[in-house]
């Protein structure tokens, strides 16, 4: 989904021994994630791209880098309603309920427009989802601060 060329890498490394890039390729025009986490012990938020509902599934319900505050889906121009690229700030983090056997779960998000969005790759979900378990409700205002506009689109 994402991809990092070695000639992007800042010359300039974190303490923390994880690289930093100055640029990052998207490799697949379909719709991705900005998660908004907050570092309780840090007291600074930390912002992540994720692919795919699951990731978001997985960083809502294990926190690895934080408490989830705000995710916005980002929608490529042939799936947007402006046809340029949109953001879509999510309220509500849902996964699938299935038998205890089925270890594969996975999450439904829900707009602010109050479509329900999941599959891979993530589209509006049109037909029934079945029985959801909340995961995390979100705040609206930190979700929308990471796209600017009325039009929920992104500039070029």
């Amino acid at each position: 989904m994402f991809s990092m060329q070695p000639a992007s890498q800042h010359p300039v490394q974190s303490s923390d021994a994880s690289a930093t890039w100055q640029v990052i390729k998207l490799l697949l025009q379909i719709p991705w994630f900005i998660a908004t986490l907050l570092d309780e012990h840090e007291k600074s938020e930390r912002t992540f791209l994720l692919a795919r509902c699951d990731d978001v599934l997985s960083f809502a319900e294990h926190a690895p880098f934080g408490r989830l505050t705000g995710l916005t889906l980002v929608q490529p121009p042939d799936g947007s309603p402006t046809k340029d690229w949109a953001c879509i700030p999510i309220r509500r983090i849902e996964r699938t309920a299935r038998p205890p056997e089925d270890v594969t779960r996975s999450a439904v998000v829900t707009g602010v427009d109050g479509v329900r969005y999941g599959g891979l790759p993530v589209r509006p979900l049109t037909d029934g989802t079945g029985l959801l378990l909340p995961v995390v409700d979100l705040p609206v205002e930190n979700g929308a601060d990471q796209c600017e506009g009325d039009d929920r689109s992104l500039d070029n």
